[in-house]
């Protein structure tokens, strides 16, 4: 009866006190957000409570399964799976904690500035950082996760060993890949090309709708999306038309017969 008691008990405890735990937080946060108007950091942070309950469960399952004594052949492969749970939800909880602190910072400057331009060049600049520290936290999640393994970590020595030669091969292989990567950094702070902007590119007029670290949405004014690695824009010319101001100059022509109305049309 004990055998059946304990892990129940155990396993049954855990989920119960990650259920509570999570309410009780996304409840204070709902009450801060209602609190704080000037600011959506608190309604952002609740974006991440399907992570922080993972991360909790995955967390008391790990200290107290020892106790649980439940399938003792497969421990080691268990504590295993919820060392990698653990590692997993921590690092998709510090990706919508980051985000939702960059998205509430830019709302708030967003709504006090009055410089259109400005406020574009912000929000691309929010967006790749965003990407940014997102790949970062991922490749640091995957790495933990790795060295978690026995294998893994015997093999750090030769992997550090070899790290330079094979930094060179990477490099030389991903090429055009990395010449993407610093070419969408440059764009974000170079304030060349913005979220927003109204470009012509190849003879195809649109807005600028997406900028990723290698990659450029062009919306056309048919609709269509124009998919452009971002090391186009900074080694070929293009038009960018609200560069600075939406205010243009241009010269418009219309085909008419003697008979139009020009005063009207002034």
């Amino acid at each position: 009866m004990e055998n059946v008691l304990r892990p129940l008990i155990v396993i049954g405890g855990s989920v119960v006190l990650t259920l509570l735990i999570g309410w009780v937080t996304d409840l204070l946060l709902r009450k801060a957000d209602a609190r704080h108007d000037d600011t959506t950091l608190w309604g952002l942070l609740r974006r991440g409570r399907v992570p922080y309950q993972l991360l909790l469960c995955a967390a008391f399952l790990r200290g107290s399964y020892d106790q649980a004594q439940l399938l003792e052949e497969h421990r080691i492969g268990i504590g295993q799976t919820l060392t990698l749970v653990l590692i997993g939800a921590t690092a998709w909880l510090m990706i919508r904690v980051a985000a939702a602190i960059v998205e509430s910072s830019y709302a708030r400057y967003a709504r006090a500035s009055r410089d259109a331009a400005r406020v574009r060049r912000v929000r691309t600049q929010v967006t790749l950082i965003t990407r940014v520290v997102a790949a970062i936290v991922g490749v640091v999640a995957v790495a933990a996760m790795l060295l978690t393994f026995p294998a893994m970590r015997a093999a750090g020595a030769s992997l550090l060993a070899s790290a330079g030669v094979l930094g060179i091969v990477a490099g030389v292989a991903a090429q055009s890949t990395l010449a993407n990567l610093f070419a969408g950094l440059q764009i974000a702070f170079g304030d060349m090309v913005r979220i927003g902007d109204t470009v012509v590119v190849d003879g195809e007029w649109g807005t600028i709708e997406e900028i990723t670290l290698t990659f450029l949405t062009v919306r056309t004014w048919d609709e269509r999306r124009i998919t452009m690695p971002v090391s186009y824009f900074t080694s070929k010319p293009f038009e960018n038309w609200s560069r600075g101001t939406p205010q243009m100059t241009g010269i418009v022509y219309f085909q008419v017969d003697h008979s139009a109305p020009v005063d009207a049309m002034r």
